[in-house]
């Protein structure tokens, strides 16, 4: 650095030395002094002003910036410069090289690993395992059989077995069959045939076969398998098709030629377990008998997956003269054709997601909830809720089921893996159902649920009415760390409207439950187990008249935390239904549909969804028709009108709508017929696993 002085401008010259990595010349900027600096230094000069300093900083900040500049230009000029010279090309290409031999190369062997199918001697490949099950259609034994090992195994290994139900009669002289329960049951073995001739995935005619069997003493009803083909989308039409076609011939035909394989395997009871040909074990009787290998679901898939190996005639006769077997250290050194590399691989794949499916739950943290936890009824449910293949009716029902389980109290080892069953859900693409999720969540009681629901809240790309059905979960937990949450999303001006009202009234009821004033109070015991979003009215000296509650339900002024208060002392004066009280309280509740709020206009349906009052009817009905109506106040009026669906003229009304412009709407339609179908038949619960009434 050189530095010239003198007259009065004072020149600095800046001269870069260059490096190897910098400059290929020198360069030389010119910089020139402030006021300021050009001043004396001496003891008495004034302090400079804040102002002066100010300048001085951006006036350095710019010759700064600009000297970077040209740093940077030589820079890009050298390394031009040396890119061209021999050296530097010899330096790229290595470069390059290391960049495909580490990181490209055994990527792409991965992918020739996987998709090179058509390269390898069919010889090599495994085949799949026979599974197969003879049963008779009103056996209880056959129920069971399906329930408790068939079905669960199946949601582990189906893509590595060929599944097959056979049934068990004996043919007559006459060319006829006759069944162990009769007529009845020659016919319900035939509705079950065509069902798996028809649909032959047997996810899904195994899914109609168990619908069938869990009301076995009813089949051949022909409401039970018009149930269980709507909930299994299958088309009933069809199934009465080929039970008639030929006057009846040709499903007689299946009828005979199954019982005829089930005598050729000398199988005689139901329900009789069959692997790979061989008899695997037997139900009977109301247990398990000749089950050599055991009877529980992790037997039966590790059965499958130790034959699965071992019928690749790799296991058998060795490549290349090396003998494999299935439980080889995974750290062995492997040397071979790609055959026998990528049959390694398989094997690897195959034990690692049978042990994924066997995890203890204490093994899994809360992130990795993808990997699935629980007992077989816990993952078959998690099956059917998680298949975008299954109907949404039965989606529903393994939710039910799976919140029941959540649910139960005292906590059992499946609440946890029940709960995170139901968060693996929230990945569909169906608002509704995600809707629902979030419900079922906030009615676990338990904070494992809370992290699932905060996300949902949090994402702003969800739909509106899942997160809204989200906050108010949290508020149904009363869960103070979400309170931060709640009141950002309460208090954000763009935030969608449902979202803000559900917060307001989440944020209340959280602080309302752990008030001591909330402590305090007393509630009137309620007929409903659910957790509502605000409590009743705390029981006063003078109870508040019918008219009174009406007037805070309408009344806007109020919060709607207070006014839901009301909402629900409403509806706890319409239960039981033939209290004297209950119409004019659904009156009352009735002229909510009013309200400019669709939040409180949706939550008027859902109360007259859970009253299941006829009283109700015809302002649900009057909101579902509503074409103008928000979404979530006709979903909430359908599923409504689904509970009533035993009184005259309801299902005639949801039909309507089945091809309603509104996906929500028309995913409602098809729940709340389902629900209906349930009602007519008199059954006592909506979920697939016993819940006591």
């Amino acid at each position: 650095m050189t530095f010239h002085s003198g007259g009065e401008s004072t020149i600095i010259y800046l001269q870069v030395i260059p490096t190897r990595f910098s400059l290929l010349s020198t360069s030389t900027y010119e910089y020139k002094m402030s006021e300021i600096e050009k001043q004396p230094l001496i003891e008495n000069q004034p302090e400079p002003t804040l102002s002066d300093l100010r300048s001085r900083w951006q006036e350095a900040r710019a010759n700064l910036q600009a000297a970077a500049k040209d740093l940077f230009t030589a820079r890009r000029e050298y390394e031009r410069a040396w890119s061209q010279t021999t050296r530097g090309r010899i330096t790229i290409a290595a470069f390059c090289v290391f960049i495909i031999v580490v990181f490209l190369l055994p990527m792409g062997g991965l992918l020739v690993l996987g998709l090179m199918d058509d390269d390898i001697n069919e010889e090599y490949l495994p085949r799949r395992v026979p599974l197969e099950a003879h049963i008779m259609s009103k056996c209880p034994d056959a129920r069971d059989c399906l329930h408790d090992l068939v079905l669960p195994a199946m949601v582990n290994v189906s893509n590595l077995v060929d599944f097959k139900l056979s049934y068990i009669g004996k043919t007559s002289e006459d060319d006829g069959v006759a069944c162990l329960h009769g007529p009845s049951e020659c016919l319900g073995n035939s509705i079950e045939l065509c069902a798996a001739h028809l649909y032959p995935n047997p996810k899904v005619y195994l899914g109609f076969t168990m619908c069938m069997s869990r009301n076995y003493f009813e089949i051949p009803s022909e409401d039970l398998a018009k149930d269980c083909a709507l909930e299994h989308g299958m088309d009933f039409g069809k199934l009465n098709h080929c039970l008639s076609v030929d006057d009846g011939e040709y499903s007689r035909e299946l009828l005979k030629k199954s019982v005829q394989r089930s005598a050729e395997k000398g199988v005689t009871k139901s329900c009789t377990i069959r692997v790979d040909d061989k008899n695997w074990c037997i139900r009977d009787g109301g247990k398990w008998t000749d089950c050599e290998n055991g009877s529980e679901v992790k037997d039966l898939v590790e059965e499958i997956y130790d034959l699965r190996w071992k019928h690749s005639s790799a296991y058998q006769d060795g490549v290349h003269g090396r003998s494999i077997t299935p439980h080889a250290d995974r750290g062995t050194t492997f040397s071979g054709s790609l055959e026998a590399l990528k049959l390694l691989l398989l094997r690897n794949d195959f034990y690692r997601t049978f042990k994924t499916h066997n995890m203890a739950p204490s093994a899994i943290t809360p992130e990795e909830t993808q990997i699935p936890s629980g007992d077989s009824t816990v993952l078959a449910l998690r099956k059917t809720l998680t298949s975008e293949n299954e109907a949404l009716a039965a989606r529903f029902r393994a939710l039910f089921s799976l919140k029941y389980l959540a649910c139960q109290e005292p906590r059992t080892e499946n609440t946890i893996p029940a709960i995170d069953a139901i968060a693996a859900g929230f990945a569909s693409p169906s608002a509704l159902l995600k809707h629902e999720l979030a419900y079922c969540l906030g009615q676990s009681r338990h904070d494992a649920a809370v992290p699932y629901l905060q996300k949902v809240l949090s994402d702003r790309e969800e739909d509106p009415m899942c997160r809204h059905e989200a906050a108010e979960a949290i508020g149904a937990l009363g869960d103070k760390g979400s309170l931060k949450l709640l009141i950002e999303r309460r208090d954000d001006e763009s935030e969608e409207t449902v979202v803000k009202e559900t917060c307001d009234i989440a944020v209340g009821r959280i602080e309302w439950e752990h008030s001591d004033a909330g402590k305090l109070e007393k509630l009137k015991q309620s007929d409903f187990a659910s957790i509502d979003p605000a409590p009743p009215l705390a029981i006063a000296a003078k109870q508040p008249s019918i008219a009174e509650l009406e007037q805070t339900l309408l009344d806007a002024k109020l919060s709607l935390f207070d006014r839901y208060r009301a909402m629900f002392a409403l509806r706890d004066l319409c239960s039981p239904p033939d209290l004297p009280t209950a119409v004019p309280a659904i009156n009352a509740l009735a002229r909510g549909f009013t309200d400019s709020s669709a939040l409180f206009r949706h939550e008027i349906a859902f109360v007259f969804g859970q009253l299941s009052h006829p009283a109700s009817i015809p302002a649900l009905t009057g909101a579902l028709s509503d074409l103008k109506e928000s979404s979530m106040v006709r979903h909430e009026a359908a599923e409504a009108l689904g509970s009533l669906g035993d009184e005259e003229g309801v299902e005639e009304t949801l039909k309507k709508f089945l091809n309603d412009a509104d996906q929500v709407v028309r995913d409602s339609i098809i729940v709340a017929l389902d629900m209906a179908e349930f009602e007519k038949n008199g059954e006592m619960e909506y979920a697939t696993v016993p819940v006591a009434a």
